[in-house]
């Protein structure tokens, strides 16, 4: 069993939070058995897609949104200010 090097911090949220700086084709590993190829270099304490996103769909973190894709965004990407707008609650 492999150390967990995200974490979804809520069962509705669509990204997860890495706990350690994760490099392109380097493997994911959340609770449950559950792992992903990163798709992108991602940084310490920075967001991963857990599903494919489509540009619109709203960016889950917390079990709330937090902002809207400006893009497609792939399962394994980084998601940061790059492919994120802000909602309104920000």
């Amino acid at each position: 069993m492999q150390k967990r090097n995200a974490i979804q911090l809520n069962p509705k949220d669509n990204v997860a939070m890495c706990i350690e700086e994760i490099k392109k084709g380097d493997t994911i590993f959340l609770a449950g058995n559950i792992s992903f190829v990163a798709e992108t270099d991602i940084p310490f304490a920075h967001k991963t897609a857990l599903t494919d996103i489509q540009a619109d769909d709203d960016i889950t973190k917390y079990g709330y949104s937090i902002g809207k894709a400006t893009t497609a965004i792939k399962k394994g990407e980084w998601i940061h200010t790059h492919n994120i707008k802000g909602g309104s609650r920000l």
